[in-house]
């Protein structure tokens, strides 16, 4: 029975054979109650004369044109949820794929707690096919608190993963941040879990991921303007946890690495940028002791001048003399997302289910 209405949305810019192995996923669900909202972020006349067949041949596809600045998902999605008239929300990219019965299973579930604002499902990735990849996005259940998770940089869920209550979406005002050149999904999700926590987790695979995205999300990471977006992005996050009251001293930590990782990446660009500049914030918020980031701050220095010499004596004295000499949480990284596979027994599982549509 397909009671309740689902707004899919999804931004696209181009791409069009992606897009539309993206629709084709969204259009033979076992579920038929939806509105598939593709954004278009500028594509040209082709790709979007190849959406528009798709359109004509499903009533329930609906084309809209972003027609203001700025481009980007960020703001197609804002676009979308102004648009939505479904009770729930799911955000694709335009290369998810969904499993057949990915909507069905998660209405089911939403309708049977009507208390939540948000329900998060588990997400596998693939490169050509369905389940040729045993990665999954991250491990849903952890010890760790999901904001704390998020700032670590452990992300625990991608934009798919979660189905929204689309009143709790519209009624709280949160939206993307169109000034971001990354890190979007991320700041997006850090507001959402201090405004709210009734939310759950079910760890059942029923998305899929390209890839190819990690890619993407690692090509601008040494790109000077994402550099200085995402130092702006963490500062506001930072100065929102603050006015919550939502920071604790546990923050200091996994903030000061945010910034001294964006520091590092930094010395190995060409061009005058002050250290300074990134590291300011550290000082500015006390994360940690002016003794030790001083210490940190002449690292880099020295650390900008091997680079200018040779970049690769530098990842070598990182590696084998740099790291015993400061705090370990100084050179930290993620460790769980990304790293997380499936059994043997759950892609059985889910080969068989797939096979039954």
């Amino acid at each position: 029975m397909c009671s309740s209405l689902v707004s899919v949305i999804v931004p696209f810019f181009n791409r069009v054979a992606l897009v539309c192995e993206t629709i084709s996923s969204v259009v033979n669900q076992s579920y038929c109650n939806f509105e598939l909202l593709l954004i278009d972020d500028g594509s040209d006349a082709d790709s979007v004369c190849i959406i528009q067949q798709m359109i004509q041949a499903d009533a329930r596809i609906k084309l809209i044109r972003r027609e203001f600045e700025p481009k980007g998902a960020p703001s197609c999605r804002n676009i979308g949820i102004e648009h939505a008239i479904g009770k729930y929300i799911i955000f694709l990219d335009s290369d998810d794929i969904l499993a057949p019965w990915c909507l069905e299973d998660r209405v089911f579930i939403f309708d049977q707690q009507v208390d939540l604002d948000f329900i998060v499902f588990q997400a596998s990735f693939f490169s050509f096919n369905l389940l040729d990849s045993k990665a999954v996005w991250n491990i849903l259940e952890t010890n760790r608190a999901d904001v704390i998770r998020f700032i670590d940089n452990d992300v625990p869920w991608s934009i798919l993963q979660p189905i929204w209550n689309a009143d709790f979406l519209k009624e709280s005002f949160i939206r993307f941040d169109t000034d971001a050149l990354s890190y979007q999904d991320w700041e997006f999700h850090i507001r959402i879990l201090i405004k709210t926590k009734k939310y759950i987790k079910v760890n059942k695979i029923d998305s899929f991921i390209r890839e190819h995205r990690s890619g993407r999300i690692s090509s601008n990471s040494f790109n000077i303007d994402h550099i200085i977006s995402r130092l702006s992005t963490f500062e506001k996050i930072v100065e929102l946890l603050k006015e919550s009251s939502f920071f604790t001293s546990e923050f200091n930590f996994y903030f000061a690495v945010r910034f001294i990782q964006e520091a590092e990446k930094i010395i190995t660009l060409k061009g005058q940028f002050s250290l300074w500049r990134v590291l300011s914030p550290v000082y500015k918020y006390s994360f940690i002791h002016i003794v030790l980031l001083v210490y940190i701050y002449f690292y880099l220095l020295i650390a900008k001048l091997i680079v200018r010499i040779n970049r690769k004596l530098f990842f070598g004295l990182k590696r084998r003399i740099f790291k015993f000499l400061f705090p370990k949480f100084v050179f930290r990284s993620a460790t769980g997302c990304w790293c997380s596979e499936m059994t043997d027994v759950e892609i059985s599982y889910l080969r068989e289910r797939l096979s039954k549509y």
